[in-house]
């Protein structure tokens, strides 16, 4: 048993062993060989594994199982011994210090156990924030917040790669940290933002070169008919009406998803654009004729997170309220966070893999309550 493999969804492992045969074959990134035909490598899924795992895996010269073994035992090493070096940073009282080392290891057992892509939506916020924090508020040095700006772009675009809105929440984070920042920094936020789209766009062009090597290769050597890049959108909303039992037949089950579309058009192609339309128009249909049925969904939903949030907050409620709602500037970017990471489990299911950014937002409010903020003064806060 090696950690991270066993718990990787079958569908990508099988994607995976299909990837690293196409690069065997081909050279180029991102192709998939079935056995039959080239195909765009995880097409309807988070593209980023497709591309870096089998690259580690010819690049070291070891098997499919051991790059992805590699591939996220790193990434999750990476990001919680520099969360736990903050944190050891900030937090003035042991006290506070170990209860903040306990959160970690609470979210980094849960990540350990869930695993798969899903673990960088927690992950990149449990990384950047308290570091981005730091820099701002402990050492206040401007010429390491260009840079740690411009690296945040970089990990933006490269995480949206792996898991698609991953480091999401993370901007939305920095937009309403900076707005707070304004007093302190002034004229300086036009230069953080500017570094900040520079990281992004750069990783960016890298990234969509990846893909048009893809494509090109695919126009050559297959066929170039067009997919929907990514999670099929709408797919994903109208299964979430399924929640609840429902009148409509409608369950989290692909295959009921499919057989709709099959019956407006036997030939469809399931991962193009005329499925998605087909889903759209299922889901705006279902809530012009029962939007009562829509709420039912929603608030159902939320009573599940409700339960995660007692769960993973519990006593921290006390140091929250006590410490976090005096320190606003910190408090509302962390709740602009967490709302944003509680989208997609309303909007689809509230699964343990979805919630797990949520969580980290629920950990880092109990973290970031536990904080010394006594040097603050001199920064006008």
């Amino acid at each position: 048993m090696i950690p991270f493999v066993d718990n990787l969804m079958p569908f990508r492992y099988q994607h995976l062993q299909w990837t690293l045969k196409g690069l065997e074959m081909t050279g180029v990134p991102l192709i998939e060989y079935d056995g039959t035909k080239y195909l765009p490598a995880g097409i309807s899924d988070d593209t980023g594994i497709y591309y870096f795992i089998p690259q580690i895996a010819k690049l070291l010269n070891v098997n499919l199982d051991w790059a992805i073994f590699i591939f996220f035992t790193f990434s999750f090493l990476l990001h919680i011994i520099t969360v736990l070096f903050i944190v050891s940073k900030l937090c003035k009282k042991n006290i506070y210090k170990y209860y903040s080392f306990f959160n970690i290891l609470v979210i980094s057992c849960y990540l350990f156990i869930r695993g798969d892509i899903y673990i960088f939506s927690a992950l990149i916020p449990l990384f950047i924030l308290p570091l981005l924090f730091y820099l701002h508020i402990k050492e206040n040095n401007i010429k390491k917040l260009y840079f740690i700006y411009f690296f945040i772009g970089i990990i933006f675009s490269f995480s949206n790669f792996i898991r698609n809105h991953s480091a999401t929440s993370v901007l939305v984070f920095i937009t309403i940290f900076l707005i707070f920042q304004y007093k302190s920094i002034k004229n300086k936020i036009y230069f953080i933002m500017l570094f900040l789209l520079v990281g992004i766009f750069i990783s960016n062009l890298i990234i969509n070169s990846f893909k048009e090597n893809r494509d090109n290769f695919l126009f050559y050597n297959n066929n170039p008919n067009l997919y929907v890049e990514g999670h099929v959108f709408w797919h994903t909303i109208y299964l979430g009406l399924g929640f609840l039992n429902n009148i409509y037949g409608i369950k989290y089950d692909d295959n009921i998803a499919y057989y709709l579309a099959k019956q407006k058009n036997p030939n469809i192609d399931l991962h193009s654009k005329e499925y998605e339309n087909i889903m759209k128009s299922e889901v705006i249909n279902t809530v012009k004729k029962d939007p009562w049925f829509i709420l039912k969904t929603l608030f159902a939903k939320f009573g599940v997170i409700l339960i995660y949030i007692i769960i993973f907050i519990n006593i921290g409620f006390y140091f929250i309220i006590k410490k976090l709602f005096k320190n606003i500037f910190i408090f509302i970017p962390l709740l602009g966070g967490l709302v944003f990471n509680m989208i997609f489990p309303l909007i689809a299911m509230p699964f343990p893999s979805y919630l797990s950014g949520f969580i980290a937002y629920l950990i880092l409010l109990n973290i970031f309550s536990l904080f010394d903020y006594s040097y603050l003064k001199k920064y006008n806060y």
